[in-house]
């Protein structure tokens, strides 16, 4: 049969490829994985749908998920407060980062790459324009799009050598959403912009 790189089916968004290796590597694995890299898997069920990205997700959970690729597989559970000063600029509370073992180096390390494909051939390749003018200075950059049925949200999900960035374009209720055959309504169109403006 035909054969394309992993690397490459990611960047491109290719559902079928997603299909095909879920079988392989079985529904429960992939929960399990999930709730290394820090995912709510209460949410998941396990099915083989889980590779089309069928279940709600939230943003707080993905973006952790994505820092354990760039920090060689740690895992470092996000928070929203870093420190608390008082009126005299003494620290009164430090964020201490709990920092698990996601995966190994190695594995975070071909994520990694598999994402940074996605600028350089596939649904994010935009993001090499000079509209945004952010491919220099070694940013490395790397992402993922993602759109879910009915366009009712659009997400995008980029890193660089510096700093890991979640989109999410959509509305709390799922009857807000683009027509279906609006280009627009998907997550290349309407989140991963953002964050190219982000980093710009």
């Amino acid at each position: 049969g035909n054969y394309i790189p992993l690397k490459l089916a990611l960047a491109k968004s290719l559902n079928n490829i997603a299909a095909y290796l879920i079988d392989d590597v079985e529904p429960e694995n992939v929960i399990k994985q999930a709730q290394r890299l820090g995912i709510d898997t209460a949410l998941l069920e396990p099915n083989y749908t889980l590779a089309l990205g069928t279940s709600s997700l939230s943003i707080w959970d993905l973006i952790g998920a994505y820092t354990s690729f760039v920090n060689a597989g740690r895992h470092i559970k996000p928070y929203y407060i870093n420190r608390i000063e008082d009126k005299n600029g003494q620290i009164i509370y430090r964020a201490k980062p709990n920092v698990t073992i996601a995966m190994n180096a190695d594995d975070a390390f071909k994520m990694v790459m598999m994402l940074r494909e996605g600028v350089k051939s596939g649904t994010s390749i935009s993001l090499n324009s000079s509209k945004y003018g952010i491919m220099n200075n070694n940013n490395q950059l790397g992402g993922k799009t993602g759109t879910t049925n009915n366009s009712a949200d659009g997400w995008y999900f980029g890193i660089s050598n510096q700093i890991v960035c979640g989109v999410w374009v959509g509305g709390d209720d799922k009857n807000i959403h683009f027509p279906p055959t609006n280009v627009n309504g998907q997550g290349a169109r309407m989140a991963m912009p953002i964050f190219g403006n982000f980093l710009k």
